[in-house]
């Protein structure tokens, strides 16, 4: 109980941080609506449909309609090859664009095959030992695949990590010149997080998306 309570305290106190930082401005980030703040948005350890029947997108916001069959997949260098493999085997979008995407079970098999993610210098997990996974592209015809916030030059995506335990990750990094905030409440299995603008800032957090999201294809 007592690890349990560490990680409880650990969160409110990262949750607390970062709310000083960003202000906590509901209406700051580029199109005026906010994103939701280190909530738990737990998806558990068992077969998972993120989506099925949804319609996809073009960037500029008209259905995409490949006319046939795309395979979906993620990122090999996010979980793994073979559990890249096993996503493309149950997922795709059919000729008019519409999306099945599933989970599998991500078994101990995959991380026996899968070094785990390396986290950016400046966060910090804990536990320290957590093993992660982090889905967060998937490739279809030529061109990435994400559910994305409307009209926000990408400013509004959502991503899925993978943990081994309950863990809170916290702290900020270094991404292509850019600093990003994060503050992720995590629990064994599969997590959405979303990466969003908070006024001038960028930060990644665990919570539900909400309305406003699509998925889109682009380049």
């Amino acid at each position: 109980m007592k690890k349990n309570y560490t990680i409880v305290f650990t969160a409110v106190l990262a949750l607390i941080a970062l709310c000083a930082f960003l202000g906590c401005d509901s209406g700051g980030d580029d199109d005026g609506s906010s994103l939701p703040l280190a909530e738990v948005a737990s998806l558990g350890t068992g077969e998972i449909t993120l989506a099925e029947g949804a319609q996809v997108y073009n960037e500029d916001g008209t259905p995409y309609t490949p006319g046939t069959g795309k395979t979906v997949r993620p990122e090999s260098g996010d979980v793994g090859s073979s559990y890249a493999d096993a996503v493309a085997a149950v997922s795709g979008i059919d000729a008019a664009g519409k999306l099945t995407l599933k989970l599998p079970v991500f078994t101990s098999l995959y991380w026996d095959a899968f070094g785990g993610t390396t986290m950016p210098a400046g966060l910090t997990a804990n536990p320290s030992d957590v093993k992660l996974a982090d889905m967060t592209y998937l490739h279809v015809d030529g061109g990435a695949l994400r559910l994305r916030r409307n009209n926000t030059n990408g400013r509004g995506v959502v991503s899925y990590t993978y943990v081994d335990k309950d863990a809170v990750i916290t702290g900020e990094f270094d991404d292509h010149g850019e600093t990003i905030f994060a503050n992720l409440i995590l629990k064994l299995g599969w997590n959405l997080v979303i990466e969003g603008r908070f006024g001038s800032n960028t930060a990644m957090v665990t919570g539900s998306p909400g309305d406003g999201y699509r998925w889109e294809v682009y380049d």
